[in-house]
């Protein structure tokens, strides 16, 4: 099978499920707009930067339409290409989003008889009225862009996944828009990053810290209770990383005992992966209500509990020791990119999945002023009248409350 994968490789997604796809014998052409600085040795078949417009012209000094210039040449670029992709490829999955607005690529590509994969990685599809109403949470340490996010903008781009996807992989913590069942998605670490499983069992032991975004990650959380920690006497060491290409973190986390990951969203993601991997302890929050699919070994942690729990792993070798071990095994085995991309062609050809998501039309509002487009709630609610399988009286809930 000839597979395209594109757009973005967000923590090394993309490359990872190529290496699975390659591994299992199909041909794979990877698809990037830009290299991910934090991954600066991977490389793609395909890196497309933005075309520029007339150099000589003066609009070029005018940055709104300088941007609206290079957009315009590349969409028009990308076009060129867009029948060729099409007729040459079996399979395309897209990571974050694909090259051109999904409903005009989708469309024609559904037209041509190929099929769509659609991974979900967290922020494409996660809005924080969503969230907060689902998991009860206090969004103020999210960065304040997330604050901003358009919220017509996000629906319309899952409706339109949900339309036309053959099948889409994501977690609960980022789908509280979602009304189609979809499964889960287990993520790709290369075996390229060589990672050496080191589990040192120090008495002492070093715990890092290394958010992509400190605010979303409950970065000031952790450092607080990292220093009530201190100063009370507990022996540790303790690292704040950032800024850091992935190579070197993982020298890091080969190092350290416990990987203090993630407090207000859900883990365990890649960074846990990798550390378990490395032979760390990881401290993270995780979903508790579907064992079933996902349960992975960490020492789960919240805002309330962190002080206590993360007291807890410090006094005890044993236990950290014991987690690292069951970490090092679930990793090899769930993170495995063959393995990864294997369940993604058998779910694609049974059309099983693993999470039925009932939150939007059973228990979402809209924020306040806000509402949705003509196209969302149509697109809303032919998908419930599709997909939703729970009482057809929360149809009408979500109509009156503006959903559909």
């Amino acid at each position: 099978m000839k597979i395209f994968l594109g757009c973005y490789d967000i923590a090394s997604i993309l490359s990872g499920l190529a290496e699975g796809f390659k591994d299992l014998g199909h041909s794979v052409t990877t698809f990037v707009f830009d290299k991910n600085k934090f991954y600066p040795n991977i490389e793609y078949d395909i890196v497309f930067t933005s075309k520029k417009g007339n150099e000589k012209s003066i609009l070029k000094h005018i940055p709104p339409i300088a941007n609206w210039l290079d957009k315009r040449n590349s969409e028009l670029e990308l076009r060129k290409k867009t029948n060729e992709w099409i007729n040459e490829f079996d399979l395309f999955i897209f990571v974050w989003r694909p090259w051109l607005d999904e409903e005009e690529l989708f469309k024609q590509i559904k037209l041509a008889g190929k099929k769509i994969v659609c991974v979900h990685s967290g922020s494409d599809v996660r809005h924080i009225s969503a969230y907060k109403q689902q998991y009860y949470e206090d969004v103020k340490l999210w960065e304040q862009y997330f604050h901003e996010e358009d919220l017509n903008k996000k629906i319309r781009m899952v409706r339109l996944h949900e339309l036309y996807a053959n099948a889409i992989f994501s977690v609960p913590d980022q789908e509280g828009l979602a009304i189609r069942p979809y499964n889960h998605l287990y993520l790709p670490i290369s075996k390229n990053k060589k990672i050496a499983c080191n589990i040192p069992a120090r008495k002492v032991p070093m715990l890092v810290h290394a958010p992509s975004r400190s605010g979303i990650k409950g970065s000031t959380l952790i450092i607080e209770v990292v220093d009530r920690l201190k100063y009370e006497g507990h022996q540790f060491t303790f690292e704040l990383i950032q800024h850091v290409t992935n190579a070197e973190l993982i020298k890091k986390l080969e190092e350290a005992d416990i990987l203090v990951d993630e407090v207000l969203l859900h883990g365990p993601g890649v960074l846990s992966a990798e550390a378990m991997l490395a032979g760390c302890a990881v401290v993270t929050r995780t979903l508790t209500e579907h064992k079933d699919v996902f349960n992975p070994p960490v020492h789960n942690v919240n805002p309330n509990n962190l002080y206590n729990q993360l007291k807890q792993i410090l006094d005890n070798v044993n236990y950290r020791i014991e987690l690292a071990e069951k970490g090092k095994e679930f990793a090899k085995v769930h993170n495995n990119p063959t393995t990864i991309a294997s369940t993604i062609l058998q779910k694609l050809d049974i059309g099983s999945f693993d999470y039925t998501p009932s939150f939007y039309v059973e228990e979402y509002l809209l924020p306040q002023n806000i509402n949705l487009t003509y196209g969302n709630k149509e697109a809303s609610r032919e998908l419930a009248k599709k997909y939703y399988l729970g009482d057809h009286a929360m149809l009408d809930r979500a109509m009156i409350n503006g959903l559909m």
